[in-house]
């Protein structure tokens, strides 16, 4: 095609991806147009809260990819003078391209209709638009000679940019095996040994139809009794999550001591996760275990502290849920761990920085809250 064909293909991939941003920025501001339709549940079990946390994060930067992408194919279409920015363009789309394509695959496994039938041909659209424009411009029409002497300029740059994709294609496959392989069964069952993983926990019975059910494990040197404080006192703008805070808090530090007016749980009490979300209380066992589950109960979060010896606590944690979109369960399965890594260490840091300090003496010197 000539440099007429180059551009439209560039205004297509612009308006797709400007439409996409725009559907991401719409879910990350709390929107939920759509959101039911590429999930495999019923409206009534996608709670607002579904894009929150380290999940808005992730949405927000799809939104900002699309609209890179939008801009590098502009770029590669009309300033094809500047041959850094050219290659800097290339580059771009010959990444962009692939995880398109991973884009569909996605859809087509785990979204229902809309994504398979729409979103899914719509990545791929978009990915054979973003590799079009990121190969090198062909010789057109002309006197043989001109066409000759392209051909000669630009064949050795078409070679190098095939195996710039083939090299590129090679470190996804690579990726996608590590990914599958390596970092699955290590992010899964970070700290829990091949027993606390398998074994049966209460609650799972809540969520049978889990297809995301990660199990860790930490050993904390203190008690149960002392380990169990800082357990129930979490929540949102309650005792915090002992994570990332700016993520899952509202900015608000996690608290660094045991607060009182917190530590009277029962079951069938609300637990907020964020602004809207929440979980409930489904079981309770002292210094032992506690259940949550969202209500109807797509996610659980359960709880277990066991003492392995004098002074000694192994805490072990399981989240089910029920993820019917393959995207979101990508993103689960990839980002969600930094999280609870995060809140396990918190959590045996504060618990044993409190040492053997009796219960009392911690909550007389509370107030305070999360400073």
């Amino acid at each position: 095609m000539h440099g007429s064909g180059r551009r439209s293909a560039a205004w297509a991939l612009a308006v797709i991806m400007a439409l996409g941003a725009a559907l991401h920025a719409h879910w990350a501001l709390g929107g939920m147009w759509l959101l039911a339709d590429l999930m495999n549940a019923p409206p009534g079990d996608i709670p607002p809260d579904t894009v929150s946390g380290p999940v808005r994060v992730v949405t927000w930067m799809f939104a900002g990819g699309m609209l890179l992408a939008a801009l590098l194919g502009l770029c590669r279409a009309y300033w094809t003078d500047r041959r850094l920015l050219r290659r800097l363009c290339s580059a771009g789309l010959w990444v962009f391209s692939p995880c398109m394509l991973a884009g569909a695959v996605f859809n087509v496994l785990g979204a229902r209709d809309l994504g398979r039938f729409v979103l899914a041909p719509v990545f791929l659209v978009t990915a054979g638009l973003a590799a079009y424009l990121a190969l090198p411009h062909r010789p057109g029409r002309g006197r043989p000679a001109a066409r000759e002497a392209a051909r000669r300029k630009t064949g050795p740059a078409a070679t190098r940019r095939l195996r710039i994709a083939a090299v590129v294609i090679a470190c996804l496959v690579a990726a996608a095996g590590l990914f599958r392989y390596v970092y699955l069964p290590w992010n899964l069952g970070w700290g829990a040994t091949e027993e606390e993983f398998h074994r049966r926990m209460a609650g799972d019975e809540l969520c049978r139809d889990a297809n995301f059910s990660p199990t860790r494990a930490i050993t904390i040197e203190a008690s149960p009794e002392e380990v169990w404080p800082w357990i129930v006192q979490m929540g949102y703008q309650r005792g915090g999550f002992y994570s990332y805070d700016s993520l899952d808090n509202g900015g608000v530090p996690s608290a660094e001591r045991i607060r009182p007016e917190f530590q009277d749980v029962r079951i069938g009490d609300r637990i907020p996760l964020d602004r809207s979300g929440a979980v409930f209380v489904r079981a309770l066992e002292p210094n032992r275990l506690l259940v949550l589950a969202t209500e109807p109960a797509f996610l659980t979060w359960v709880w277990e502290l066991h003492a392995a010896g004098p002074g000694r606590t192994r805490l072990v944690t399981r989240v089910r849920a029920r993820m019917g979109d393959a995207q979101m369960k990508f993103v689960w399965d990839t980002f969600e761990f930094f999280m609870m890594r995060k809140c396990l260490l918190g959590i045996k840091r504060r618990a044993e920085s409190a040492g053997r300090m009796p219960l009392d003496g911690c909550r007389s010197s509370s107030d305070g809250g999360s400073k």
